[in-house]
C-alpha cells in the first residue's frame, strides 16, 4: 500500500483497495485479525474502517473548547454506539 501511495498520478486506479479485498478474501478462512497498521492519519483510517474491520487505536487524545461542546461529543459517542453494536 506505501508504494503505490508514492505515486500520486496513479491513486485514480484503486490499486490500494484492490490488494486490501484480495487479501480479505484470501486469508479470511484463515485468519480471524487482519492488522492493517498506520491508521494514525484520518484519511487513511477512514479508508481502512471503510473495510467494515473494527479499528482499535493506538492511544486517544481528547481536547474539548467548552463543557457544552465536551457533553455533546460525549451524547454523540454513546448514541452512535447504540446503533453500531
Amino acid at each position: 500500500l506505501w508504494v503505490n501511495g508514492t505515486i500520486p498520478e496513479k491513486k485514480y486506479l484503486g490499486g490500494d483497495s484492490l490488494m486490501v479485498w484480495e487479501v480479505m478474501k484470501r486469508y479470511s478462512g484463515t485468519h480471524d485479525t487482519l492488522d492493517m497498521v498506520g491508521a494514525n492519519i484520518p484519511s487513511v483510517a477512514y479508508f481502512k474502517k471503510s473495510f467494515c474491520g473494527t479499528l482499535t487505536p493506538y492511544y486517544v487524545t481528547e481536547r474539548y473548547s467548552s463543557t457544552a461542546a465536551k457533553t455533546a461529543f460525549t451524547t454523540f459517542t454513546k448514541v452512535k454506539g447504540l446503533f453500531s453494536r
